[in-house]
């Protein structure tokens, strides 16, 4: 009995032979991701991609982030409890008590569609945020601006705490999350809250998109290059605070990206064909790669222990890709008039002039 030889099975025992002493452990692996598009900049370069670009970005939507597209717009509000809030904002006010009417006023006025969601820092002092309502529950307007009444100054400022657990409250949640954290002054309790920021951000997805908004009261303007940096590390803005008029449009900012991003929904409409064509043929490319090289033993693009790693990781490269051509087509599903409405209720929203 004779036996055909098979060229290509023979690679693929030569290859695990090769790599049954490989640990199970990838520890020692670095694979950077330039682009932040989710494939590893090797495998892009081995595949004829670019490691600097995403290809699949939406070219006639720019301004737009694609970060959490595919979910609902959120609105999250951390409010300072920490002591100095008991400090006068206006001769009749406090910080405490202008926050809390201008917080309220928005709250009375927010459209249905919009999900709201509220913590505050301080009353523990340095241990992080307490949340007053999560904005993946169900709650009425009645029951968020009876909560807001009860919070009162006594604490101290853990910003970088704080956005390290609000990290971990989002991560892996759908949707847009605009933050406006509202405080009247800098970390206090030892953190690094511009590392913290950054640490927020990356956790952006197409399934999950942060970006944070810091309004400053009353901030002596060398403390207020701190919060801009903090905000900066987020993608996001700081604006200082010092009268009575700017604290009522302290929800401007996150207002206009959340219509910006409402804009960018109207707009892919017009690309979802393109994007849809580019995902399955960056994915062919990676099916590529995988089936000529990461199984030849001979190839020297990838060591050993990366083509192990990729070949467990492409699967999962995969299944996300599948997920977003899923997504575009639910978004081509929708059409745009819904979004069109949601601009126009939010824009009601906007101080005149803002």
């Amino acid at each position: 009995m004779s036996l055909k030889f098979n060229g290509k099975l023979f690679l693929i025992l030569l290859g695990l032979v090769i790599s049954f002493g490989i640990a199970n452990s990838w520890d020692d692996i670095n694979l950077p991701d330039k682009d932040g598009d989710g494939i590893y900049d090797k495998l892009e370069i081995a595949a004829g991609l670019n490691p600097d670009l995403d290809e699949c970005q939406p070219s006639n939507c720019k301004d737009v982030s694609i970060y959490g597209i595919t979910g609902d717009e959120y609105l999250i509000i951390i409010l300072d409890q920490s002591l100095s809030m008991n400090d006068a904002m206006t001769e009749s006010s406090t910080k405490m008590q202008s926050a809390k009417s201008v917080v309220k006023s928005f709250i009375q006025r927010n459209p249905p569609f919009l999900k709201l969601g509220m913590y505050a820092y301080g009353q523990n002092d340095c241990s992080a945020l307490d949340e007053v309502r999560s904005p993946f529950t169900n709650f009425s307007k009645e029951e968020l601006l009876k909560d807001v009444d009860t919070l009162e100054p006594r604490g101290s400022t853990p910003i970088a705490a704080t956005l390290e657990k609000l990290r971990e409250e989002l991560r892996g949640k759908k949707g847009k999350f605009n933050i406006l954290l509202v405080t009247d002054g800098v970390e206090s309790c030892d953190g690094d809250p511009v590392a913290a920021a950054k640490s927020l951000t990356s956790i952006n997805t197409l399934d999950t998109g942060v970006k944070l908004f810091i309004a400053g009261l009353k901030i002596p303007p060398g403390q207020g290059k701190q919060l801009e940096q903090v905000a900066i590390a987020s993608q996001g803005k700081y604006y200082p605070i010092d009268s009575e008029a700017e604290f009522k449009n302290i929800f401007d900012p996150p207002l206009k990206e959340i219509i910006k991003n409402l804009e960018g929904l109207v707009c892919l409409q017009i690309e979802l064909d393109k994007l849809i064509k580019c995902e399955k043929d960056r994915m062919n490319k990676i099916r590529l790669v995988s089936n000529k090289k990461l199984i030849n033993p001979f190839n020297k693009d990838f060591t050993p222990e990366e083509k192990e790693f990729l070949r467990i990781e492409i699967p999962k490269l995969e299944t996300k890709a599948k997920g977003r051509i899923d997504d575009y087509n639910r978004i081509r599903h929708e059409g745009s008039n819904k979004h069109k409405k949601k601009i126009v209720d939010l824009s009601k929203l906007l101080k005149p002039g803002s």
